[in-house]
């Protein structure tokens, strides 16, 4: 069970919020409807790789082709570079020494 109050309470001061999940697919319901309604804060959920090209809403990002160090360093240099989530997902996508894998 998740408890939202509890995370919204501590993410009001944060920068990004980072997920790490075997499947985003599996997710509870309640935790990616409140994700969904997170507009201005980026968030990345990192997941094993999957088969089929997930469409997630604008604020999230769905990593599955990185390992998870190298999602979680990418993810935090993106927080220090901008607050653009456009930008952040621009970083994150962009293969820079191979630390993405297909």
């Amino acid at each position: 069970m998740v408890n939202l109050k509890i995370i919204s309470k501590n993410i009001n001061s944060k920068n990004g919020l980072i997920i790490n999940t075997n499947n985003y697919k599996v997710l509870p319901h309640d935790l990616t409807a409140w994700l969904q309604t997170q507009n201005n804060l980026p968030i990345i959920i990192w997941s094993q790789p999957v088969k089929n090209q997930i469409v997630a809403p604008k604020n999230i990002i769905v990593i599955d082709n990185m390992t998870w160090p190298t999602t979680l360093t990418k993810f935090m240099w993106a927080l220090g570079q901008t607050q653009n989530l456009k930008k952040i997902r621009e970083i994150m996508t962009t293969n820079v020494s191979r630390e993405i894998f297909k």
